[in-house]
């Protein structure tokens, strides 16, 4: 709710003012950085429509459901938490890879 008064307060008639940034936008390196991690753990699948290997959602939200340490859905985790998700996903994925 804080993120779209704070969208409305600097929205204008000529649109969007550059700097505002909603919590999920800023968020949006660090969910890039664990599906990067999802390619390296081989969490992926090929996509016949665009002829290409694509992160596996379906594997990534059930993982992020189960043993995430908020036990949500990668979209619904807010800026401040991301940080400490990103982490315990890249300590899963160096476990694996020692495992290997």
């Amino acid at each position: 709710m804080d993120d779209l008064i704070r969208f409305l307060e600097f929205y204008n008639v000529g649109g969007m003012q550059s700097g505002c940034k909603t919590d999920f936008e800023k968020g949006d390196k660090m969910r890039k950085r664990v599906l990067s991690l999802c390619y390296e753990y081989g969490w992926t699948r090929h996509d016949a429509v665009k002829n290409k290997r694509v992160v596996d959602y379906t594997k990534l939200n059930a993982w992020l459901l189960k043993s995430g340490y908020l036990h949500k859905s990668l979209n619904q985790y807010k800026y401040a938490e991301l940080p400490k998700l990103v982490t315990q996903f890249e300590n899963v994925i160096k476990s694996f890879l020692k495992a290997v």
